[in-house]
């Protein structure tokens, strides 16, 4: 799951973002994994996890579904949302 939420994170640069950075944060019941890319719109957000789902263009969207599926398996609590510093957070908590 991690692998993939990195992955995404990554994708969500665009060629010409100066200053790309991805943060790790761990807390003591979970963690967090921030990128300053893209960033998600309201309208992308509430589909994100549904299957086939994808924004890229070679996307099968299937990553965030996967993810889901690991994160409900492990009873964790998440959310991945855009903030209005424009920083895509995906917040995972057991």
């Amino acid at each position: 799951a991690i692998v993939n939420m990195v992955k995404n994170s990554i994708e969500a640069f665009e060629e010409t973002t100066l200053n790309k950075t991805i943060r790790f944060q761990t807390f003591q019941n979970g963690f967090a994994i921030s990128d300053n890319g893209s960033g998600i719109s309201p309208k992308v957000a509430d589909k994100l996890f549904t299957p086939f789902f994808s924004t890229k263009t070679t996307g099968q969207g299937v990553g965030l579904t996967l993810i889901r599926e690991i994160l409900l398996n492990h009873q964790a609590t998440f959310s991945l949302k855009t903030n209005s510093d424009n920083w895509t957070i995906f917040e995972v908590i057991f």
